[in-house]
């Protein structure tokens, strides 16, 4: 009984956080994405400049 009251409480609180999460996974990708970016071509560029 107490473990279905605590799932329950927790689907509640993800309810409650569903939108804070999804912009905090959003924001967390975007700066996944921008530092694998700038990595990319800062190895880009001193493969242009060695060249």
């Amino acid at each position: 009984m107490i473990t279905i009251l605590y799932y329950k409480k927790i689907i509640e609180g993800f309810k409650c956080m569903n939108v804070f999460s999804i912009i905090v996974t959003l924001a967390l990708g975007l700066f996944i994405i921008i530092s694998i970016f700038s990595i990319v071509l800062l190895k880009l560029g001193k493969g242009s400049k060695e060249n």
